[in-house]
């Protein structure tokens, strides 16, 4: 009953949060998201609360059966208590990303204490809640275990009461005989997909992408096109899924390559991009002596889906496991530190954040990397340990030491921080607004002194024997995760991206470009070879659950086994669904080849 009524806040919590997001969802809406959502609250009741009460119902009064059935109740309370966290947790994440925490929960043990100390300085009161109602669950169960009845029954009863767990679980997972088991799928069975984050139940969309997660081959048999735009895939030609060269050629003399990745940096604040309002005034000077691409998208809203793409070339969608989880490190390709290694380049990879946050370190060495280094390896005061992930200065000071070091021509990926939640408050001369730990003006504060710290580190390149033969590709991970200014699909996906350096025109590109052309562009940085530019009509991005087609004159959405559908509402022509659908199915059949 506690796991049923504890889903049932958790979906009201989450409505009224949010209600930005749920603007024009009725109430009786919601209460027929609750009614249909009590079957994903039976299956995570199933899934975690029935197999201890096969323990706890074993009969017999001897200690062998004492113990196993205090076993029973100790992977209760744990489980209990694993519902709780991770149903929290799982409301956390949707306050960012407007959806349940999904494949990404497998990153919370990479980095378990970052993120139990993200949990406390954002939202204190609710966990002294959660804990001391977990503590106090356990007391009582501690107090109340040596006082519950001894099972008074035979091994007959006990067979025949074990069968009936057995069936309430399979009919609260599995459903009636011929229905398929719950799977989150069919939360989003209406029409406006809001609904469907309002009918799962966050623990289960937890646990369910822990144990259950969808396929790649799943993923792929579930891109149902319409009848009309089926008859149009068939006579598109065979396309790659890969990205292509930003720059429309490259000069032989294998220039030094730097590509920054610049953590959560978000194009409303930048004048380079289109800021009213800058908050970035030096990054904008260094943008201005070159390429900036206006039409440039993430390929995810988090950092791990933003580093695969820049990293392998291949973009995170529905169904694929996360990189340094089973993921792309598994398949049969080259990293960008490979790619630039067989040019002759030596390398590092540098991150604010410690060397192993988020296994960066195994996976820069997978993707082939020579030198790798973390907050571990700079000189950083001891006042400035307050920021979890690190500041960005240390880490360039590090970068500019290095690099007269390198042999060259030398690759260096520059990976920053600061600018990630929760927002450190920042020296006095860099505050624009007031201190906010998880808002957007915390952003604004970090994002200022991030942008002191770049202007810093080109002041001090420019001095350097190696900066004049050097390309700078700059690109963020992902924009702003929470209330950030624009929440359209293209406002949650549109990133800054800038390529100077020596032969690079200073210009504004309109062409649509994302994170997978990165790897395509040092590769022709590298090599010096020419690859002419392929004109795309789209960007192919995801939020892990929904895939997106982000193309010049409007933006289409797809949900395992659901149609395709236009974000804005407006109508879908069967050729805008088939060009999306077809890079999509091109995407998923590439991973396949490559595993």
């Amino acid at each position: 009953m506690g796991i049923l009524l504890g889903s049932f806040a958790a979906r009201l919590g989450i409505y009224w949060a949010h209600q930005d997001f749920f603007s024009g969802i009725s109430f009786n809406q919601l209460l027929l998201s609750e009614w249909r959502g009590l079957r994903y609250d039976l299956a995570t009741f199933s899934l975690m609360a029935l197999p201890p009460l096969v323990l706890i119902m074993l009969p017999g009064s001897g200690a062998f059966g004492r113990g196993l059935r205090s076993l029973g109740y100790a992977f209760l309370a744990l489980t209990i208590a694993a519902t709780v966290l991770f149903g929290v947790a799982s409301t956390q994440f949707f306050a960012f990303f407007y959806r349940h925490l999904g494949v990404e929960v497998k990153t919370v043990f990479s980095d378990l204490d970052f993120i139990l100390q993200m949990a406390f300085e954002q939202n204190l009161a609710v966990m002294v809640v959660v804990i001391s109602g977990l503590l106090l669950a356990l007391w009582a169960g501690v107090r109340l275990l040596p006082k519950l009845p001894m099972p008074n029954y035979g091994w007959a009863a006990y067979a025949a009461r074990v069968l009936l767990v057995v069936l309430v679980g399979h009919f609260s997972v599995w459903g009636s005989p011929g229905r398929q088991w719950a799977d989150p799928q069919h939360a989003f069975s209406a029409d406006d997909l809001r609904l469907g984050q309002l009918v799962l139940n966050p623990a289960f969309a937890a646990f369910n992408n822990l144990f259950f997660p969808q396929s790649v081959d799943l993923a792929l048999r579930g891109i149902r096109p319409s009848t009309a735009a089926g008859r149009l895939l068939d006579t598109l030609p065979d396309s790659s899924s890969a990205g292509s060269a930003l720059l429309a050629s490259s000069s032989n003399n294998k220039p030094n390559i730097v590509l920054v990745v610049l953590e959560s940096w978000t194009p409303d604040f930048m004048g380079a991009f289109g800021a009213e309002h800058s908050i970035t005034p030096n990054f904008d000077r260094i943008a201005a002596q070159g390429r900036r691409y206006q039409n440039a998208y993430a390929n995810g809203p988090i950092s791990i889906y933003g580093l695969q793409a820049l990293l392998t070339g291949i973009p995170h969608l529905p169904g694929m496991p996360l990189m340094g989880f089973g993921g792309v490190e598994t398949l049969n390709l080259e990293g960008v530190g490979a790619v630039a290694q067989q040019a002759g380049y030596d390398s590092l990879w540098a991150q604010a954040p410690r060397r192993a946050s988020f296994n960066m370190d195994q996976l820069a060495r997978r993707w082939g990397f020579q030198q790798i280094a973390g907050r571990e390896d700079y000189h950083t005061p001891a006042d400035w340990n307050k920021t979890p992930f690190g500041w960005d200065w240390p880490m360039y000071e590090y970068a500019l030491q290095k690099f007269d070091e390198l042999q060259r021509p030398f690759f260096a990926t520059l990976y920053t921080a600061v600018t990630h939640v929760p927002y450190v408050k920042v020296p006095e001369i860099h505050e624009r607004r007031p201190h906010d730990p998880d808002g957007v003006d915390g952003f604004v504060n970090t994002l200022s002194r991030a942008d002191w710290a770049i202007g810093k580190f080109w002041q001090q390149a420019k001095r350097s024997s190696w900066h004049a033969n050097t390309v700078y590709i700059f690109v963020s991970d992902h924009v702003v995760p929470k209330d950030m200014p624009n929440k359209t699909i293209r406002g949650r996906y549109r990133i800054p991206l800038a390529i100077v350096g020596p032969g690079i025109a200073a210009t504004d590109d309109m062409q649509m470009a994302s994170h997978i052309d990165v790897l395509p562009t040092i590769k022709q940085l590298a090599t010096g070879l020419a690859e002419p530019r392929a004109e795309r009509s789209g960007v192919l991005t995801s939020d892990g659950a929904i895939s997106y087609w982000i193309a010049a004159s409007n933006e289409l959405g797809h949900y395992s086994n659901k149609p395709v559908f236009a974000v804005a509402g407006a109508a879908v022509s069967p050729e805008q669904e088939a060009d999306y659908i077809h890079r999509l199915k091109s995407s998923y059949l590439h991973y396949l080849e490559l595993r």
